[in-house]
């Protein structure tokens, strides 16, 4: 790779929408697809009331049904009477029958979907005539209007030559070898269209209660091994015109399909099951042999032949982003329509040019691109080198968003130009640029010494890149002007002159790291068999249900007294409107509610945190059940509700939430200091059994409260399961805290380079500590948690000077320290945004203007005292970090 040309990134691998000739990409149907797909047609969007709905359109229903009746024989499992679909049988069922008895399709009549053509009974062949199946020498059953679907040596329904079967705009659905479900001959048989599997998707994926792309990829899949490539294409752009309508009431009845037609798609179909649906055809179509492209392409050139809505079209370009010409008409259609927000998103993953991303900005479609690391990556690639125009307009009127600003700098790191690279070094802010500079830096090394050198301001960074690229800075050292030249040789003769102190005089947790495996844990103690017997209770402090009851929930309105008589017929039959039971059980009296409260789950949890608690503090312990069942769906809006409650579930939540769930930590915490004894008893056997999760979490929470002052409660509670379990917990508690490590010790990335940061200085002259002793350092940082710093910390501490730790936590929040890291950027981690702004001790940061007293490693000045940032001063800030607002 030159430094001229433009390379997409692998680090975008995971993330990127491909395209043909972009990184390699392989698919591979999802393991089990038959099974998901079954599962998510079984759910609770009943496929078939939303195809016989009233307001389902005519053609939406047929097709749809007669691919639900064929899909459904396919996906069942053969039964034990008779050999599979396809193998000259009768479909898998009852004696042989599909779907009921006689073996009629559930249908008008009992015929399935085409005219005339009665679907397989009791001693019938399926799909065919004589038993054949489709593809195998001799005409298959009648399809729609009677035309023949047939495979080799028949008439073809979807085959080149063949009669068309019914698909956008009454285009011929083609397929490879003149089958009409694939290569080789269909598995469903006639009567099954892309719109048909549309329209069947549509209720396993419309809806929000179950966006998932394990169900959408699982669909796309299908398509793809049961009827081919070109098939599924079609399929996927029918199926960006559909809509699952979701009645905004439960009781309303059941869901219908629509059409979108010309009318707006919600941005919120950005992460929808559609739109996810979309992503693994294209996916698919990325891998794809040449000839099954080819095939796929044709399919949806002759969709373009007929009539497309606007959607459609960007879903047909969205496929195939290679065909420019499809791609450029497609762009002036979405931007002359000014609500086709949906369709813009879908074009961004397409476009190859600059000017075309102006005819599609509209309303709010850039922040929704911006927010999506995915589709940035998409449009990075395929914009190339080109795109820093692009990245320009995205920038303009984002400035004061510092992620969607940090979004769009990876993508400038990665164009090889000076243009880029100048814009990141001339970034008023250094602090939110500095990652992405040093990115762009270590990405084109003699771009970047040749401009950071020019420019007489980067000397930390400068420093830094020598430190790195010395051989090349050696190499570069003629072709640079004079004065750049002389900046690179100071910067060299700045790294040449620390003094390294040599590895005996460091402590030992630097010298020789517990997480390298030079030490070892003990084996922990497994005592099997522990079970805490404890019930869960309620246990209030004074005047807290009191409060909780006086709560008041955001919206949700009154109930009448109709209405409350109403809601409590409807929950004694399980059915009714969700939203109106919860305020029943808010507000309906205390006797009419209680009998049913046992029994309710409430579907939706927002705004769990005031209501919950108010049922909570009506019903007491009867509420239970309810929070119970919430709290593992929702934990950070029901952790409010489970303060109050003592008992192994709530002690076994609270440790978990502890040690998986930074956010709900502090909640945790204040759970386990408040029922101390309560959480020791249920913790304890969790705390040794097998190894696993669980245990972790358990140990951990353990460790928390024996460390608040309560060793005496967790020693009694092990106690209390014999001789065994207080030896394991008396190991617990007792062991070497430099050997308390996180499963996954975090690596120090590239752009965390100590060159960057003031140096650390050992105490008595000793020396700075070594670019591999920082590394060091910078890994407990990142291993310590809010207010849990890692034990050798202390070690640190002990062994270096006040003044250059202090220096060192400075340089490590200010403009060239690791503060300047994105709190999200995809795959990396976000510990280092807390860890970045830890204070490795206590003591004043350097005054205005003055830095470190030696340039060791190297360092940016601190800002000036009138900056907003505020310095750790404190002493008893010791390794505490303080996550960034």
């Amino acid at each position: 790779m030159t430094e001229d040309t433009f390379t997409t990134p692998d680090s975008w691998r995971r993330s990127l929408l491909p395209r043909r000739g972009g990184l390699p990409v392989t698919h591979r149907p999802v393991a089990g697809w038959k099974d998901t797909v079954a599962a998510s047609l079984s759910g609770t969007v009943d496929p078939r009331a939303a195809l016989t709905h009233p307001s389902t359109q005519a053609d939406l229903r047929d097709a749809g049904l007669a691919y639900l009746d064929a899909a459904l024989a396919h996906l069942s499992p053969p039964a034990a009477a008779g050999p599979p679909l396809g193998a000259g049988g009768a479909v898998p069922g009852v004696g042989g029958a599909p779907h009921g008895a006689g073996g009629a399709v559930p249908d008008a009549g009992g015929t399935a979907a085409g005219v005339g053509n009665t679907a397989p009974g009791a001693g019938s062949a399926p799909f065919g005539v004589g038993g054949t199946p489709p593809g195998a020498n001799g005409a298959a059953s009648a399809g729609g209007g009677g035309a023949a679907a047939a495979g080799v040596n028949g008439a073809a329904s979807a085959g080149v030559g063949g009669a068309a079967s019914a698909g956008v705009g009454g285009a011929a659905s083609a397929d490879v070898g003149g089958a009409s479900s694939g290569v080789g001959g269909g598995v469903l048989g006639a009567g099954v269209t892309p719109l048909g599997a549309a329209a069947v998707t549509v209720t396993a994926v419309g809806s929000s209660e179950h966006w998932s792309s394990a169900i959408s990829s699982a669909h796309a899949d299908g398509w793809i091994a049961t009827h081919g490539l070109a098939f599924a294409v079609r399929a996927g752009v029918e199926l960006a015109d559909l809509l699952l309508v979701t009645p905004y009431r439960a009781d309303l009845g059941p869901k219908a399909l629509r059409r979108f037609g010309d009318l707006s798609a919600s941005l919120q179909r950005n992460t929808d099951g559609t739109t996810m649906v979309l992503h693994r055809l294209r996916v698919a179509m990325a891998a794809a042999p040449d000839d099954e492209h080819a095939a796929a392409v044709d399919a949806l050139a002759g969709l373009r032949e007929g009539h497309l809505t606007t959607g459609q079209r960007a879903a047909v370009s969205f496929l195939a982003p290679a065909r420019h010409d499809w791609v450029a008409a497609d762009v002036a259609a979405v931007g002359a329509d000014r609500h086709a927000d949906w369709a813009a998103l879908l074009m961004f993953a397409s476009i190859t040019e600059p000017a075309q991303f102006d005819r599609l900005r509209m309303g709010h479609v850039l922040s929704h691109l911006m927010r999506s690391g995915q589709r940035l990556h998409t449009l990075a690639e395929g914009l190339g080198a080109g795109g820093m125009p692009v990245y320009r307009a995205l920038l303009d009127g984002h400035t004061g968003w510092a992620d969607g600003v940090r979004a769009v700098f990876e993508l400038v790191a990665a164009v090889p130009t000076d243009e880029a690279f100048q814009l990141l070094l001339d970034w008023p802010d250094e602090r939110t640029a500095m990652p992405f500079l040093i990115e762009a830096a270590d990405r084109f090394p003699r771009r970047a010494l040749r401009l950071l050198s020019a420019a007489g301001r980067g000397g930390a960074l400068l420093q830094s890149h020598i430190s790195r690229h010395g051989a090349l800075a050696e190499a570069m050292a003629d072709e640079l002007p004079a004065g750049a030249a002389a900046r690179v040789a100071a910067a060299a003769a700045k790294l040449d002159a620390v003094r390294v102190a040599p590895s005996g005089a460091l402590p030992p947790v630097l010298a020789d790291p517990p997480w390298l495996g030079a030490a070892k844990a003990r084996k922990p103690a497994v005592v099997a068999g522990l079970t805490c017997t404890d019930e869960t209770v309620l246990r209030w402090e004074p005047g807290e249900r009191l409060a909780w009851q006086r709560l008041r929930r955001i919206g949700g309105g009154t109930l009448s007294a109709a209405e409350t008589w109403r809601v409590e017929v409807q929950l004694r039959s399980g059915g009714g409107d969700p939203y109106r039971q919860l305020t029943f059980f808010v507000e309906a009296p205390e006797s009419m509610a209680r009998p049913h409260l046992a029994a309710w789950r409430p579907r939706d949890l927002w705004d769990a945190e005031a209501w919950l608690r108010i049922i909570v503090g009506r019903f007491e312990m009867d509420a239970w059940p309810v929070v119970l069942d919430a709290a593992r769906r929702g934990p950070a809006e029901v952790a409010p509700a489970l303060m109050a409650f003592a008992g192994p579930e709530p002690a076994q939540l609270m440790a978990e939430w502890h040690g998986r769930l930074k956010t709900l930590r502090p909640a945790a915490t204040q759970w386990l200091l408040r029922h101390p004894a309560a959480a020791a008893r249920a913790l304890v056997p969790p705390a040794l059994g097998k190894p696993g999760l669980a245990r972790r979490y358990a140990e951990r929470a353990l460790l928390v409260v024996a460390a608040a002052g309560h060793r005496d409660l967790v020693e009694a509670a092990a106690r209390d399961h014999g001789d065994a379990a207080a030896d394991g917990i008396g190991q617990l508690l007792d062991a070497d805290p430099l050997l308390q490590l996180p499963t996954k010790i975090p690596a120090v990335p590239d752009w965390a380079d100590p060159a960057l940061l003031a140096p650390v200085e050992l105490t008595g002259d000793a020396g700075a500590l070594s670019a591999d002793a920082v590394r060091h350092l910078l890994t407990m940082l990142a291993m310590s948690k809010l207010g849990e710093p890692y034990a050798g910390l202390a070690q640190v501490v002990a062994a270096c000077t006040p003044a250059s730790l202090a220096r060192f936590g400075w340089s490590c929040s200010s403009s060239g320290g690791m503060s300047a890291l994105p709190r999200r950027r995809p795959g990396r981690s976000t510990r280092w945004r807390s860890s970045a702004t830890t204070t490795p001790c206590g003591g004043s940061p350097p005054s205005s203007g003055r830095g470190p007293a030696k340039a060791g490693t190297a360092r940016r000045s601190p800002p000036s005292t009138s900056s907003p940032r505020s310095a750790p001063t404190s002493p008893s800030c010791t390794c505490t970090a303080s996550p960034r607002r």
